[in-house]
């Protein structure tokens, strides 16, 4: 590889990776959350359900995931934003889980602040 190359590779990364955000962020909200839904079966959960209306700030859906002879419920929440996901919408999130299950996932667009790592 020259050096021309190497210093192009960064722009092609950063490029495709707007572009998916850009088509990502265009898509209506139950599209995206079915999106989700597909990557969540991808990375090896099962039994993958979107639940509740779009936009309703509740749980998104539910799957099971097994990991060896375990299997965890684990719920969802989907949110397509480009700023940070805070502290606040976490802990939504968590009371949305009380008595439900122990696991939880939140998917999103965005960043988490360094407050929401935390947790």
């Amino acid at each position: 590889m020259t050096a021309v190359e190497i210093a192009e590779e960064p722009t092609i990364v950063r490029d495709w990776k707007q572009s998916l955000l850009e088509c990502l962020m265009q898509m209506d909200p139950a599209s995206f959350e079915r999106l989700s839904q597909r990557l969540l079966r991808e990375a090896g959960f099962i039994k993958v359900e979107v639940r509740g209306k779009s936009g309703d700030g509740g749980i998104d859906g539910v799957g099971v995931l097994r990991v060896n002879l375990v299997s965890f419920q684990v719920y969802f929440q989907c949110k397509r934003w480009q700023g940070s996901v805070g502290s606040r919408e976490i802990r939504d999130f968590r009371g949305a889980l009380q008595g439900r299950a122990d696991k939880g996932l939140f998917i999103t667009t965005g960043t988490f602040t360094s407050h929401t790592n935390e947790q």
